[in-house]
């Protein structure tokens, strides 16, 4: 019997290729509901929230959110070089041995974390609710990595895709009938009592699937250790810390660079600019990541290159034309996002922005698949401390617009380096060909 291939790497033939096809849209479609949902969730917090509460609640998501980075310690990406359309039992196998590395990773992250957050005056009560939201954040995280590599895990996103829909109507509802209720707090408890849940049917079915007997197909891995997984992934976590400070530290250099009001409409252009790369990762980056990393495997480079930069195509027509109709939109019914500090320059520099920084991943996508993880690393840290200085001095000098114009420095530095390094490797790939 043939090895059961994982989807959406799925072939066999017009009609294996059309089931593949569509298992591909209901990934896509639930990943993207999935994402939608918590931006949403995010932003209606920040916006309904007093301008206090909206700080706390700011803060409080940002914190949750690198540690449940933190938690992840960027393991997909070796997971997906080593099992990437292989069996299901060698898919199983390493996803075991990757939820052993995570119980540890937990025991040595979260009690540090506690102490710390207990250290800086934070209670007992929010404290065990936001430790919750962490553990719930990491593994609905998780759920879109694992269904890249085998359609059974498809279940975990559409739970995750229930979580954060649910959080976010908990929220409207609030914040229509009892708007006085709406706090950091009470929002902290809606997503505690979300993450429970969700972590409830995460374990459910990880149990019955690992119960669930396999054929033996010739495909087996062996053990992967703690030692082993630490190692394989550091320098990946490296460059993913790396790119959350690409991504957070302006916010750190605006805050200390402009007024309140000015770090307020930054912010809010900034979170659309961000919701727009989640999409991105879901939709795009995270769906042809693992094919890009077989074609490397099996040393078909140029057609991993080929993918990319078709997929690429598509995302940057699609991103700038509901771009430009959003803009047509607000200018035809009288610029109603300018109470909200959206403005039409700030739009189309956050634009670019983003079309340089999904630009920058995908060169960095065929770093990685090409072998130059630590040329990776040193890429994005060049980057962020060129782009981070930039940023200051252009702020300090043009306050609002220079801390936009500032913010695209980053992902331009970052785009220039990874194309320079994919050159030369494909470069030196060629002359090694026989």
């Amino acid at each position: 019997m043939s090895p059961v291939k994982s989807w959406p790497l799925m072939v066999g033939g017009p009609a294996g290729e059309a089931t593949a096809l569509m298992r591909q849209r209901y990934l896509v479609g639930t990943k993207l509901l999935e994402t939608l949902s918590r931006g949403l969730f995010v932003l209606v917090c920040t916006y309904r929230l007093s301008l206090e509460e909206a700080g706390r609640f700011g803060l409080l998501a940002t914190v949750i959110g690198l540690l449940s980075f933190g938690l992840g310690f960027e393991r997909q990406i070796d997971m997906q070089r080593q099992i990437a359309g292989r069996s299901s039992l060698a898919i199983r196998r390493r996803m075991a041995d990757t939820l052993r590395f995570f119980r540890a990773h937990y025991l040595l992250v979260l009690p540090i974390s506690m102490l710390a957050a207990t250290l800086a005056g934070v209670s007992a009560w929010p404290l065990t609710l936001a430790t919750v939201v962490v553990i719930g954040e990491h593994l609905s995280n998780q759920a879109y990595q694992a269904v890249l590599l085998n359609q059974r895990a498809f279940p975990l996103l559409v739970a995750a895709s229930a979580k954060n829909s649910l959080q976010l109507l908990a929220v409207l509802y609030l914040s229509w009938r009892e708007p006085e209720a709406l706090t950091a707090l009470s929002i902290l408890q809606v997503w505690a009592l979300a993450s429970i849940s969700y972590v409830a049917i995460a374990a459910t079915w990880w149990g019955l699937w690992i119960r669930e007997p396999l054929l033996q197909q010739g495909d087996e891995l062996p053990a992967q250790t703690l030692s082993e997984q630490y190692r394989a992934s550091a320098l990946h976590f490296l460059v993913g810390l790396v790119a959350v400070a690409a991504l957070q530290v302006d916010r750190l250099v605006v805050g200390g660079a402009l007024s309140a009001a000015e770090v307020g409409i930054y912010f809010r252009n900034v979170a659309l600019a961000g919701l727009a790369l989640q999409i991105f990762n879901i939709a795009s980056f995270n769906r042809v990541a693992p094919g890009v990393y077989q074609h490397a495997r099996e040393r078909t480079w140029q057609r991993g290159a080929e993918v990319v930069k078709v997929e690429y195509l598509r995302f940057a027509l699609v991103f700038t034309g509901l771009v430009v109709l959003a803009l047509l939109i607000n200018h035809y019914s009288g610029y109603p996002a300018h109470r909200f500090g959206l403005q039409t320059l700030f739009v189309l520099i956050m634009t670019a922005g983003v079309l340089l920084r999904t630009a920058a991943d995908y060169k960095g996508l065929l770093l990685l698949s090409l072998g130059g993880d630590q040329e990776l690393f040193r890429n994005q840290a060049t980057a962020v401390v060129l782009g981070a200085a930039g940023l200051f001095l252009l702020a300090l000098a043009y306050h609002l617009p220079g801390a936009f114009l500032g913010a695209m420095l980053t992902p331009m530095i970052y785009f220039l380096l990874n194309r320079l390094s994919v050159q030369r490797r494909y470069g030196q790939l060629e002359t090694s060909l026989p």
